[in-house]
C-alpha cells in the first residue's frame, strides 16, 4: 500500500518505499546487550547472534520511520516492533537496516524509543491495533549514529554516558517475559535529506509483526496500524 503527499515542491511517500508493503513483517534491527526468547536468532551472513537480532533477510520493502521539520509536523511517523526480556538488559548500541529515498540523506541524527506492554491487551485483538496501554519507559533523543553500507547504527547512552536500562521477568502469565516495543525515526528534513525508510523482512519469528503509526498528514488510517 502507497500513500503520497505533495509537501511545497517536496514529494513525500509515506509508505512502501523501495518494495513490497511490510504488513505482517518484522522490521530489520539488531540490540546489542538483549538477551530475548529465544535466546538468539539468525544473523545476516549466517550464524547466530547472542542478542536480538532481526537484521537480515530483507523482503525488499520498508516503512518511512521520521520526524519532519516543525512545519510538517503533521506528517511525523514511527516504525516499531517488539521483544520480550527474560532478564535485565542494558542497551548501548541498536543497528537497523534503512535507505533513503526522495533525497539522498544524511539524517541530522536518530531518536530511540522503548515502551513497556503491560500485556492486558492482545495486541492483535482489535484489527492488530497496538494497545493503547503502552508505557514510554526509555527515549533518547537526536542520537549520533554511523553508516555502513545500509546499516545505521544507533548509539544509545545517554549526556552521562549511560546507556538504556531496561527490567526482565518472568511470571507465570508471561513466560516470555516483558513485552516491549522499540521505535526508531529519523530526523530528516525533506529539503535536505529526503525520507528515510526502516527496511522491512519476512514475519519468521513467532513474535508480533512490526508496526506504523502517523500524526495524521498522510490520512491513512493507519494511527497505529501494521499495514
Amino acid at each position: 500500500m502507497t500513500k503520497s503527499k505533495l509537501l511545497g515542491t517536496v514529494a513525500v511517500l509515506a509508505l512502501v518505499p523501495f518494495g513490497p508493503s511490510a504488513a505482517g513483517g518484522r522490521l530489520q534491527v539488531s540490540v546489542s546487550g538483549i538477551a530475548m526468547h529465544p535466546a538468539a536468532h539468525p544473523c545476516g551472513g549466517g550464524g547466530t547472534c547472542p542478542y536480538w537480532s532481526q537484521n537480515s533477510n530483507s523482503d525488499g520493502g520498508g516503512l518511512d520511520s521520521q520526524h519532519f521539520p516543525p512545519a510538517f509536523a503533521a506528517y511525523n511517523n514511527s516504525g516499531a516492533d517488539d521483544f520480550y526480556l527474560k532478564k535485565r538488559a542494558v542497551i548501548c548500541d541498536i543497528a537497523v537496516t534503512g535507505e533513503y529515498f526522495n533525497g539522498a540523506g544524511p539524517a541530522a541524527s536518530f531518536d530511540v524509543d522503548i515502551w513497556r506492554d503491560n500485556g492486558t491487551t492482545d495486541i492483535h485483538g482489535n484489527g492488530h491495533h497496538v494497545p493503547p496501554n503502552l508505557a514510554l519507559v526509555a527515549s533518547r533523543s537526536a542520537a549520533s549514529y554511523s553508516v555502513n553500507g545500509n546499516i545505521f547504527d544507533i548509539r544509545t547512552p545517554d549526556r552521562r554516558d549511560r546507556c538504556i536500562k531496561l527490567a526482565g521477568k518472568v511470571s507465570k502469565g508471561f513466560p516470555l517475559g516483558i513485552h516491549y516495543w522499540l521505535s526508531v525515526e529519523a530526523n530528516c528534513d525533506p529539503a535536505t535529506c529526503g525520507e528515510w525508510a526502516w527496511a522491512a523482512r519476512p514475519r519468521v519469528l513467532t513474535t508480533y509483526s512490526g508496526v506504523w503509526s502517523e500524526a495524521g498528514g498522510f490520512a491513512t488510517g493507519c494511527n497505529p496500524d501494521d499495514d
